[in-house]
Formats: C-alpha cells, sequence, structure tokens
C-alpha cells in the first residue's frame, strides 16, 4: 500500500512506479486541478519520467448516466467532484468516495467523471470523486492526507449532503483502489467506523513484481482485449 512506500522529498518518486507501456496513449482528459495549484517545479530527475507520461494517461468514455447534477467543491488542497442524482432520497441517500487511478502521479478525477455519474445514478445517491494533489509535487504522506480530508469533510457533512451515515462507502481503480484500501485501513485502526464498505476495481496494491501482474492466457480473446485496454501496464499474461 502507498501508505508503506513514502518518499521523503517533494520532486522524488518511486522509481517502481514508473513501469508503463508507451504504447497505450489514452484520450487525454485535463488533468489534476489539485495539483496545477502546486508551483514546484523543482524535480528530482528521476520523477521526469512519470511527468512525461502524466500528459498521455487517460481514457475516452461515454457519459450514459440520466440526469445527474455536477457540482465542484474546492478545500483547498483536495477538490471534490460532486455527482448526485436525481431521484435521491430527502435523507438517508448512499454515498461513494472514489479514488481515480494514475499510479499515484498521474490521471484525474475528470478521467472517472462519466463513470462516477453512471454509479450515482445507478445507486440513487451521491458520488464523490476526489482530487487530490499527486506525486512528486507532494510527497505519499501529503498525498494521503488529502484523501483522508476528502473521507473526513463528507462524513462532518453527511446531514446537509443527504447522506445516510451508515452508507458511507470507498471506492477507487488501480490506484485509487489502493488509496481506497487505505482509507479502510486507517478509518478501521483509528475506530472511526466512517467507512462501511469499499469497492476496489483491479486495485494495485502490489506492485513488487511482475509476477503479482494480472495472467489472462485462461481467457477468450475478445476479453483479453478489453482488459488489455483498460489498464495494459498491470497485465503480465498473453
Amino acid at each position: 500500500m502507498v501508505l508503506k512506500k513514502d518518499s521523503q522529498n517533494v520532486g522524488e518518486i518511486d522509481s517502481s512506479l514508473v513501469e508503463f507501456d508507451k504504447s497505450q496513449n489514452g484520450g487525454f482528459v485535463l488533468g489534476s486541478k489539485a495539483t496545477k495549484k502546486i508551483k514546484n517545479l523543482n524535480h528530482f530527475k528521476s520523477a521526469q519520467t512519470a511527468l512525461d507520461i502524466r500528459a498521455a494517461m487517460g481514457s475516452e468514455s461515454l457519459d450514459i448516466s440520466f440526469a445527474v447534477s455536477e457540482a465542484e467543491i474546492d478545500l483547498g488542497d483536495v477538490i471534490l467532484e460532486k455527482y448526485v442524482a436525481e431521484n435521491t432520497l430527502e435523507q438517508g441517500n448512499p454515498c461513494f468516495i472514489y479514488y481515480h487511478g494514475g499510479d499515484f502521479y498521474g490521471g484525474s478525477a475528470l478521467n472517472a467523471k462519466n463513470f462516477c455519474k453512471k454509479l450515482a445514478d445507478d445507486c440513487r445517491g451521491i458520488v464523490f470523486a476526489v482530487d487530490y494533489r499527486m506525486t512528486p509535487e507532494v510527497t505519499a504522506k501529503q498525498l494521503l492526507a488529502d484523501c483522508q480530508k476528502a473521507v473526513t469533510y463528507v462524513s462532518h457533512h453527511a446531514e446537509n449532503f443527504k447522506i445516510d451515515s451508515n452508507r458511507i462507502y470507498v471506492s477507487g481503480d488501480s490506484a485509487g483502489g489502493n488509496l481506497a484500501a487505505v482509507m479502510s485501513y486507517l478509518d478501521a485502526i483509528k475506530g472511526d467506523n466512517v467507512i462501511k464498505g469499499q469497492v476496489l476495481i483491479y486495485p494495485m496494491v502490489d506492485n513488487r513484481s511482475k509476477s503479482q501482474q494480472i495472467d489472462l492466457s485462461g481467457m477468450p480473446e475478445n476479453q483479453k482485449e478489453m482488459v488489455r485496454n483498460m489498464d495494459a501496464g498491470n497485465i503480465g499474461g498473453n
């Protein structure tokens, strides 16, 4: 988990996070607004590769939700993209706090926008996509603090947002699945019990070796292609 792999200096990035497939360039979506606020440009040389591929991260998607409103909540270091289904209740709605993927140094909440809108639509609830500051602009501890700030803010304002405090969940894809798992872990060991469940989407929780990657050898060809297109950098089988 990222909790156990902290960089000591701003501008530095763990080299193990910069393993990627250069041939896979998705549809570009504007990057993290929270990260763009940071003016520090004195990055370590080892971080430059990550910054170079950050611009190519992202994937094209369609909005297939129905009647979901959008709003932005600026918390300073963190920005929350809020999506609310039209058919929510007067009180007691479910809520997902969603963390985007991107190996902790790329991607953005906007990449997950259409997915989060559909999630809000399907669960008849509210989804907050977390735009957290990324490495190498900040350290891993600061990134985690941003993610925790989102949980704290949502839980403290649950009544105002018409959220059932017993139905607050975390979710995320890839590195975002890692962050969601860490939020659940911290919530549990602190005894806060704010988070009632987690939905992890192909979470990146162990990147120590290629042997940890997904083996697709037993899948039909059409399914292999779909999974490769979704997350080619973590695929190990043919």
